[in-house]
Parts: C-alpha cells; sequence; structure tokens
C-alpha cells in the first residue's frame, strides 16, 4: 500500500469511544517498534468526553502517559477516507509491562484468562444496529428518518421489511465493501424496528479479543 500517507491510531475508551492519533508514514515503524504516548486520562472520559476526576487517573498522576502498543491484525486500510489512509487499534501498558486496568481491552483479556483457567473457551459475536437519519433534519436540530433515493420516507415501524434494504442498498453496498476491505466478517443485513434503523451481523469469532476487535473496527 505505497499509497498510505497516514495512519489513525486509537484506543477504545470504557464507554466505547475511540480516541487516539494521526500519525505520518514514517511514524509507523516505530510504533511498532516501542509503541505511542497517550494521556492515561483518555480511559477516564465519560461519553461526552469529560474527565472523571474521581478515577484518579488525572491530576493526581500528572495526566501521565501511558505507552501503547499496537493490536496485531488490526492494520487495515481505512477506504473511506480521501487522503489514502490506515488504521490501527491500540492497547495501553504500564510502565511496567502490565496491561492498563483500565483499558477494556485488557479487562476483556482477564476475563478470557479466567475463562480458559476453567477449561473453557470464549467464542463471540458482535451485533452493531445503526439508524440512518435525514441529514438536513439533523442539521436543523431533527431528528428524523431518511427519504429513499427515490422519495419515499418510511415513517411507521415495519420490522424485518425488505423495501428498506433495497431502498437503501447503495450506502449498505458500500458499508459491506468498507468491511471486506477490513477483513471483517459482515453478514445478515437486516432492516430493524424502527423506521432507519438497520443491523448487519458479525460472524462470531472462537477468540474473544478478536471478535471485539471486529467490533471496535466496524464502529470505524
Amino acid at each position: 500500500n505505497p499509497d498510505v500517507v497516514q495512519f489513525e491510531c486509537f484506543l477504545t475508551d470504557c464507554s466505547g469511544v475511540q480516541r487516539g492519533k494521526v500519525l505520518r508514514r514514517s511514524e509507523l515503524l516505530g510504533a511498532y517498534r516501542i509503541g505511542r504516548p497517550l494521556p492515561c486520562s483518555v480511559l477516564s472520559l465519560d461519553i461526552k468526553g469529560a474527565d472523571v476526576e474521581e478515577t484518579g487517573l488525572l491530576w493526581e498522576q500528572g495526566d501521565a502517559d501511558r505507552m501503547c502498543r499496537p493490536v496485531a491484525g488490526t492494520l487495515v486500510r481505512s477506504p473511506w477516507r480521501e487522503t489514502p489512509t490506515a488504521q490501527f487499534i491500540l492497547t495501553s501498558f504500564e510502565g511496567d509491562g502490565a496491561g492498563s486496568a483500565s483499558d477494556p481491552r485488557h479487562a476483556l483479556a482477564r476475563v478470557v484468562d479466567a475463562a480458559q483457567a476453567l477449561g473453557l473457551r470464549p467464542v463471540a459475536a458482535v451485533e452493531l444496529e445503526f439508524y440512518l437519519l435525514d441529514g438536513r433534519a439533523a442539521a436543523e436540530g431533527r431528528v428524523a428518518p431518511p427519504a429513499a433515493p427515490n422519495g419515499f420516507r418510511q415513517t411507521d415501524l415495519q420490522a424485518y421489511l425488505v423495501q428498506d434494504l433495497s431502498d437503501f442498498s447503495g450506502f449498505l453496498e458500500a458499508v459491506y465493501a468498507a468491511a471486506e476491505v477490513a477483513g471483517l466478517p459482515a453478514r445478515t443485513l437486516i432492516s430493524e424496528y424502527s423506521p432507519g434503523q438497520f443491523e448487519i451481523v458479525l460472524e462470531h469469532r472462537d477468540d474473544a479479543l478478536r471478535a471485539a476487535d471486529d467490533a471496535i473496527l466496524w464502529k470505524r
């Protein structure tokens, strides 16, 4: 991928929000060799992005950096970006090399380790439902279902309506194409209960961490 000039690298905070940096191509090898620092406070923000001082991860520690390292297998292109871009997931470590307790990925790793100690292997899959909204209404501060390219606007509750899948096929096919570039196992497409609500199911993995990484890349 010689055309890629920048890389989005990011953690996922406890609210499920991705936070990180954009690196230039010359910085990529360094990120893989030694990691990239991020302030520990990014793992203690609330859903609106405000500091949560009760976590003890802010001024008591001078908002100290933690070294964050790339998660193997998550470096993929971001085909929706006009500037040739790739992305990868980071995970946070303490100075002694232990995984940061406030990093959700390490929390999941602890759960997986506990299950394996009992002779169990977690298998996981993720379903992330989403809404399409009318862009003009949103700009005016209103929430409204989107109009299809043919002008029809669904306003009733119509679960599993196949016509919705046809009406928005252009957008939905672009989502599938981006998922394929990222190596994500996007499978069944469903028109959900509310107008403009959709779901694309990710196939299960017998590696719960990989399934969680799939979910994060899917959100991006």
